[in-house]
């Protein structure tokens, strides 16, 4: 998963020049002396964290997953989905739909700056959530 999503980045950095410029920036900007690279100094990297975090949600590496209804319940208030169920979870359209992000068919790291944008837990969860959830989160989605 770690080296689909660095593909995807990639992929997204050749086609966005403006982004990528205003990556290097910021990492020259906090990386131009040969002091040691720290946990701190990358956390530091605010709008390289954004482009990430907009890549992830594009691109999840895993688009999608498996889950087993572990009792009886109803989905969105008329659905009823019985115990021992599987149940597909598409993650990648989930993460664009219009009514959890403006525009979102447009790659646009600044999003996840607006102050104004309260996001619902489920909203952006590119590895998941729950007991089940990726250990990768830990290290790239530190604050949301």
């Amino acid at each position: 998963t770690t080296s689909t999503a660095m593909t995807w980045i990639l992929w997204v950095l050749s086609n966005h020049p403006d982004v990528q410029q205003k990556c290097r920036e910021e990492i020259l900007e906090y990386f131009s002396d040969d002091s040691e690279i720290t946990w701190d100094r990358l956390d530091a990297l605010h709008y390289c964290t954004n482009v990430i975090k907009e890549t992830l949600r594009m691109y999840p590496p895993v688009p999608l997953s498996l889950r087993e209804a572990v009792k009886d319940d109803i989905f969105l208030e008329k659905y009823y989905i019985p115990k021992g169920t599987i149940i597909l979870m598409l993650i990648g359209p989930m993460m664009r739909r219009p009514e959890l992000f403006e525009d979102p068919d447009t790659f646009n790291p600044d999003r996840f700056d607006d102050p104004e944008v309260t996001r619902n837990l489920y909203s952006f969860m590119p590895f998941l959530i729950g007991p089940r959830m990726c250990l990768g989160h830990k290290f790239s989605m530190a604050e949301l």
